[in-house]
């Protein structure tokens, strides 16, 4: 719960949230092993950017996904939005979050007007997000070369970064090094070489490539304390959404197991009297229920520097839970269960896509230590 939001104002929000998803996304993802059209795709998130579920490119109104970082608030009343947008279809919440995310991220930055939208954002470097070395700077340590020769690498300008994005967007907003500090770097399509791959993991509704910056575009030039705030804010953001999607998508996963254990006969009684059914939702619920936990608990916490961390260990913790629950979900149908026409083969497709494009979940054990240790 966003306590900077108040109570009736988000139960509203919430239920326009689940109005949409029943409405207008339900009626699309009726044959999972299609996937959408683009002009569907098109079509539903200029109803959600409408609907105020991405934010105001005007003045926000503290409802829109990501709206608060603007203003440090909490980020519970995003996390259920994408939670509920998901349930309906990840590819959908995804882009949601992306604009909405990117939106913030120019503001917080201070490049708001300079491209048009919507933005593609890869908060990441491009093999992660700096081990040791990105804590000591968001503690404000002295650097050594090691630790210098890192970040150059990891966030360059012209290093490719992986970015699963909307089609037909219209830039890129991304994380870069400049002198001893990270910095925001926007660039219009026509600067950006996106090679998007043919056949992606998951989210069959967007593209996945690699976007290379050819030519050294001006970035922000925040104070260093300003960029160390909104760097922890829009990484930790992204880090929590990557879990409140998956969430959503075992969600939906689990729902079209129960249903299908409810109507398959077998043995003289329906499944799901069988101990082995049984036990495989019951994994996938109990799973639910401690990344349930863990969301309530990042909900109340602000994504300063402290919360950036514990952001990590949220994701690390959670990311492999959601994709034992929508593997054990996928379980309940045996093997059909592997066909695209079921629909929770695209629930572990996805969650597992969401669980590789957050950054490799070992950094999050060291970074906690590393934050530790600084602060003892």
């Amino acid at each position: 719960m966003d306590g900077s939001i108040g109570a009736v104002e988000r139960e509203a929000s919430l239920r326009e949230v689940r109005r949409f998803v029943d409405r207008a996304v339900e009626p699309r993802v009726e044959r999972p092993e299609t996937p959408m059209s683009l002009a569907a795709l098109g079509a539903l998130l200029d109803e959600a950017e409408g609907l105020g579920f991405a934010g105001s490119a005007d003045e926000p109104t503290g409802l829109g996904a990501w709206e608060t970082l603007v203003d440090e608030g909490l980020p519970g009343h995003t996390l259920e939005t994408l939670v509920c947008l998901a349930d309906g279809n990840a590819g959908v919440a995804f882009a949601v979050h992306q604009r909405a995310l990117a939106r913030a991220a120019c503001r917080l930055a201070g490049r708001f007007v300079e491209v048009a939208e919507p933005l593609a954002i890869a908060p990441l470097g491009h093999y992660g997000l700096g081990r040791l070395s990105i804590v000591r700077w968001l503690a404000g340590e002295a650097l050594d070369a090691d630790d210098d020769a890192l970040l150059d690498d990891l966030y360059a300008a012209s290093a490719p970064r992986v970015v699963t994005v909307e089609p037909g967007f219209a830039g890129g907003i991304f994380p870069v090094r400049v002198g001893t500090s990270v910095q925001w770097l926007v660039a219009d399509r026509a600067h950006l070489d996106f090679d998007a791959q043919p056949h992606p993991h998951g989210f069959d509704e967007l593209s996945t490539g690699a976007a290379v910056l050819p030519e050294r575009v001006d970035a922000s030039s925040l104070a260093e304390a300003a960029a160390r705030a909104v760097f922890a804010a829009l990484t930790g953001a992204h880090q929590l959404a990557l879990v409140a999607i998956a969430r959503g998508a075992v969600e939906r996963g689990l729902r079209l197991a129960r249903r299908y254990a409810a109507e398959r006969y077998q043995g003289g009684a329906m499944i799901d009297r069988h101990p082995a059914v049984l036990e495989l939702l019951g994994r996938s619920r109990s799973e639910l229920v401690v990344v349930d936990a863990l969301l309530q608990r990042a909900a109340r916490t602000r994504l300063d520097a402290a919360g950036w961390v514990a952001a990590l260990a949220v994701r690390a913790r959670a990311a492999p839970a959601l994709a034992d629950a929508a593997n054990a979900a996928l379980q309940v149908f045996g093997g059909v269960g592997y066909m695209r026409d079921v629909g929770v083969e695209k629930v572990v497709r996805d969650v597992n896509h969401l669980r590789a494009i957050g950054g490799p979940l070992g950094e999050a054990g060291l970074i906690v230590a590393e934050w530790e240790r600084v602060h003892a």
